[in-house]
Order: structure tokens, then C-alpha cells, then sequence
């Protein structure tokens, strides 16, 4: 009797001993899988939460920006394409001598000297629009290609992203127009993605960095159908 007691305790304390282990385990499996979550969690929030989304802005409304936006509602008259071809800079033979040697500093002197005699015959005998020399121009009349030059120029001149390029603009392309009586340039830089805007001649406004330009390709469309030559890139490889 008391053996089989004994052997009844034993297995009571056996299985108890079971059901502990089972709620131990069950426990750590929960936490394992609840640290888990938390980590896909924390893991979210470090690659979401803590970054602020770039939502584009729209420019001002006093701003040159603003204006032509607002102004591409009440166009008088055709638009107009131009093809533009950047400044391109001479090419110097490499400088000799050490860094602030003399010969080094008369080397960069002759540099800047033919520079800016460069910048001064670039326009010198052809048309141009903001330094940038003017290879041809053609206004815009059949629907369809207007409707791509207006696309082109509210996606350029409507969305200001968060960020700034450091990417110096050549423009390549502008489009004019007249509306309220004032008359519109606006550049276009695909390469950079900035624009400027260019009002009754007063460049005021500068560079502004865009979020999307439309199709650079159907601005080209429209070129080339006109005879118009694209302007050649000063470095590397260019779609412009």
C-alpha cells in the first residue's frame, strides 16, 4: 500500500513537473515569437518611421515658379521650342610645375584669361537666351505636340521635391510664351532636372530643382520634325 502510494506520488510529481515544463516553454515560445514582432516592428520604424517621406510641394504663388505656372492657363498666342546649347568650356593644356609654383599660378591665370575671352565670343555673333546659345527654334501648333509642351512645363514648374541636386544645370531646351502680358522662358534641364524661369527678361528666379519634366523625348520629336539640331553634351553621355 504504501509502495504504491509512493509509486501514485512519484508519477503525480512527474507529471506536474511535465505541465510546468510545457507552460515554460509554451512561455518562451510566445516571448521568442513576441520579440520577433517587435523586431519586424523596430525594423519598420528604422526604415519607415524614422524618414520623412518626399512629398513635392507647389511652388508659390508670387514666386517666378508660381507665375508661369499659373500663367500656362491663359496662354496668348503659340508656344515656342527652343533648342539650346549650353556654354561649352575651352580645353586647357594640363598646368606645370608644383601647386602656387609661378609657373603653376601663370598657368591658371592664362586658364581664366581664355575662359572668360570664351564666354565673351560665345554669343558673340549668334543668338542667345541666358548664355546659352540658340541652335533653332519652332512654334508649336498641332494639338497633340502642344499638349506635350504644356505637360512638359506644368510637371517641370508644379512640384518642388525636398532635396536639392548638387548637379550644375545645362539647359537644352526652353519654351516661351505670352500670357497677361508678360512674356515667359522657361529652360528645361533634363540632365540636372532643374528649370528656370525667365520673366519680361528678369532672371530673378534662378535654378529650382524638379521632381518630374514630362517627355524629353517628345520634346526632341518636335524638334527634329522641324529641322531643329539637339545640342551636344559637354561631358559624358547625354539623351539630351
Amino acid at each position: 500500500m504504501e509502495v504504491m502510494i509512493g509509486v501514485r506520488g512519484a508519477c503525480g510529481l512527474a507529471m506536474f513537473g511535465l505541465m510546468l515544463s510545457a507552460v515554460f516553454f509554451a512561455g518562451r515560445a510566445d516571448a521568442v515569437e513576441g520579440n520577433r514582432e517587435k523586431f519586424k516592428v523596430s525594423k519598420l520604424v528604422g526604415e519607415r518611421g524614422m524618414e520623412q517621406p518626399d512629398v513635392p510641394q507647389p511652388p508659390q504663388r508670387d514666386s517666378p515658379r508660381g507665375r508661369a505656372l499659373a500663367a500656362l492657363a491663359a496662354i496668348e498666342g503659340p508656344l515656342t521650342l527652343y533648342s539650346l546649347q549650353p556654354f561649352m568650356p575651352p580645353t586647357s593644356p594640363p598646368r606645370r610645375g608644383a601647386y602656387g609654383s609661378p609657373e603653376y599660378i601663370a598657368a591658371e591665370k592664362r586658364d581664366d584669361e581664355l575662359w572668360e575671352r570664351s564666354q565673351r565670343e560665345w554669343c558673340a555673333r549668334d543668338d542667345c537666351l541666358a548664355s546659352n546659345k540658340v541652335l533653332g527654334k519652332v512654334a508649336v501648333n498641332s494639338k497633340n505636340d502642344r499638349a506635350q509642351v504644356i505637360k512638359a512645363l506644368r510637371e517641370s514648374l508644379g512640384k518642388i521635391p525636398g532635396y536639392v541636386s548638387m548637379c550644375l544645370p545645362e539647359y537644352r531646351h526652353s519654351v516661351a510664351f505670352v500670357s497677361g502680358g508678360h512674356y515667359y522662358d522657361v529652360l528645361l534641364c533634363y540632365q540636372c532636372g532643374q528649370v528656370r524661369v525667365i520673366i519680361d527678361g528678369d532672371d530673378e528666379g534662378g535654378n529650382g530643382q524638379t521632381y518630374s519634366m514630362g517627355s524629353q523625348a517628345a520634346l526632341n520629336a518636335i524638334l527634329r520634325k522641324a529641322g531643329i539640331p539637339l545640342a551636344k553634351a559637354s561631358w559624358g553621355p547625354s539623351k539630351e
